[in-house]
C-alpha cells in the first residue's frame, strides 16, 4: 500500500447507517420486548477501528523504509564525497611530495654545480699565480740575458779597441770609425777631437777590474736563470724549454 492510497473515513460503512439509541426506529416482537440496535453497532466500529489501525502502521512502515532508503543513499554520497576528498588530498600530497624531491634533487645538482666551480676558480687561481711568477722569472731571465749581452759586447769594445789603442790609434775619429765599423746600426753623438790622457797599465788594470765583476754579474745571471728554469718546470710552463 502507498502514501496515496486512503482507506475509506474513519465511520464510514459499507452499508447504510445504523439508528441511534434514541431513535424510534425499534425492533419489537409479539412479546412487547425491544431490541435497540447497538449490537449490530459494535462489529462494525471495530472493524474500521482496526482497519484504521492497519493503515497507519503500513504508513509507518512506509515512512520508515522512506526514511531508511534516504539514510542509505545519503550514507554512501557521504562516502562517496569523503572517499573523492581523500583521493584528491593523497593526489595533491603525492604532488608535493614529488615537488619537494625535485627540488630536492635540484639543490644537491646546484650544491655539486657550486663545488666544482668553486674547485675549478682556485685551479685558475693558481694557474694566474703560476702563469705569474713564470712570467716574472721569465722577464727576469730576459734581463739578465740582456745584461750579460750588453757586458759581453762591452768587453769585446774594450778589447778590440785597446788593440787599437796599443798599435797607436790614438785619434778619436778613427775610434768612432771603427766602432761604427763594428756596429753599424749604432748612432753616435760626434765629440770634439781629444786624445786618451791613460797609459796602457791604467788601461789594463780598468779592464782586468771589469771582467772580474763581470764574472761575478754572469754568475749572478746564471743562477738567478737557474733558479727561474726551476721553478717554470716546477709550473710546468712551456717557457722553460
Amino acid at each position: 500500500m502507498q502514501l496515496g492510497d486512503a482507506g475509506p473515513a474513519a465511520g464510514a460503512t459499507a452499508g447504510p447507517l445504523l439508528p441511534f439509541c434514541d431513535s424510534p426506529a425499534l425492533v419489537s416482537s409479539d412479546s412487547g420486548v425491544f431490541f435497540p440496535s447497538a449490537s449490530r453497532k459494535r462489529p462494525r466500529e471495530d472493524s474500521s477501528s482496526s482497519h484504521v489501525h492497519r493503515q497507519l502502521l503500513d504508513l509507518n512502515r512506509l515512512v520508515v523504509d522512506h526514511v531508511a532508503r534516504l539514510r542509505a543513499e545519503l550514507v554512501g554520497r557521504l562516502r562517496r564525497i569523503l572517499a573523492a576528498a581523500e583521493e584528491g588530498a593523497s593526489k595533491r600530497l603525492r604532488a608535493k611530495e614529488e615537488e619537494v624531491e625535485l627540488a630536492r634533487k635540484v639543490a644537491l645538482a646546484l650544491e655539486e654545480r657550486l663545488k666544482s666551480l668553486s674547485i675549478e676558480n682556485q685551479m685558475w687561481r693558481e694557474l694566474a699565480r703560476s702563469g705569474e711568477a713564470a712570467v716574472c722569472a721569465l722577464q727576469s731571465v730576459k734581463e739578465d740575458e740582456r745584461k750579460e749581452f750588453i757586458g759581453a759586447y762591452l768587453l769585446h769594445l774594450m778589447r778590440k779597441y785597446f788593440k787599437l789603442f796599443r798599435n797607436g790609434l790614438s785619434d778619436s775619429t778613427n775610434f768612432q770609425q771603427g766602432f761604427q765599423s763594428f756596429v753599424p746600426h749604432c748612432q753616435l753623438q760626434h765629440h770634439p777631437r781629444e786624445r786618451l790622457t791613460f797609459g796602457e797599465a791604467s788601461f789594463e788594470a780598468m779592464l782586468d777590474q771589469f771582467q772580474a765583476e763581470w764574472s761575478g754579474i754572469r754568475q749572478c745571471t746564471e743562477w738567478s736563470t737557474k733558479i727561474a728554469r726551476s721553478q717554470l718546470l716546477e709550473v710546468g710552463s712551456p717557457l722553460a724549454s
